[in-house]
């Protein structure tokens, strides 16, 4: 495997792993120059092909994650667990392992578990 299939694949693993919207809580961050401070909370936007978590940092600022190397704890919201939980079921329709059926059916029902107060437009 070459190292754009390897970072490729790194990429997919947290773009399901780090859905638009899941809260981050900032532990570290390995950059000298413009730092996020410790402890800052942000909302992540989204991530791209190399894997950087683009944030949005509550304190305004818009420093990205890059996960092998900053450390940060992930918040669990009810619409981010959501979110993470129709991702997953997303790759189980595309990949045939459940029917479109079954898919409306279990993100509706997850909706509910959840308790997530959000729309997803399919």
């Amino acid at each position: 495997m070459s190292d754009w299939e390897r970072q490729h694949r790194q990429a997919q693993r947290y773009k399901e792993a780090y859905p638009p919207g899941t809260r981050i809580m900032l532990l570290s961050m390995n950059d000298p120059h413009h730092p996020v401070e410790s402890g800052t909370r942000g909302t992540v936007e989204y991530v791209d092909d190399v894997g950087t978590l683009h944030m949005k940092w509550d304190n305004g600022q818009g420093l990205g994650l890059v996960p092998d190397e900053d450390k940060f704890a992930e918040k669990q919201t009810k619409s981010a667990n959501y979110l993470r939980i129709v991702s997953m079921l997303r790759h189980l329709l595309s990949n045939g392992k459940i029917t479109e059926k079954e898919y409306c059916r279990a993100k509706k029902y997850y909706k509910q578990l959840t308790g997530a107060d959000i729309v997803i437009a399919d």
